[in-house]
């Protein structure tokens, strides 16, 4: 219902800007990946989101687990989408996901600017 909407809020912002970044859990979902040069794909291991998950929900593994099962049903496959995919591994430290952010941001500006 929302999509339209987020869509069309988001493609305005892209038109203002073009150095736009999307922060969006149901990006392909709602074919906001259509508006990208690229995507920086953030995963964790299943332990890792275990763990991170328990701590800030204060929950148990089973009910933390409970709700993995069910995002499972949701997970989008962005390997069929039609967009350069930059996958950040996100086990380790705050500081060190950022350093591999601004890398991979580093890496999609230097490809803009050489085609």
């Amino acid at each position: 219902i929302l999509f339209p909407e987020i869509r069309a809020r988001i493609r305005h912002q892209t038109e203002i800007n073009e150095n736009t970044a999307i922060n969006a859990v149901k990006l392909f979902e709602a074919g906001l990946h259509e508006l990208c040069d690229a995507v920086i794909w953030v995963n964790a291991s299943r332990r890792t989101r275990m763990r991170r998950a328990m701590e800030r929900d204060n929950r148990s593994r089973r009910e933390i687990a409970a709700r993995f099962h069910a995002q499972n049903k949701l997970s989008s496959q962005p390997w069929r989408k039609s967009v350069d995919i930059y996958k950040v591994n996100n086990n380790g430290s705050p500081e060190a996901l950022r350093a591999k952010i601004h890398k991979a941001v580093t890496e999609i500006m230097k490809r803009r600017i050489s085609q």
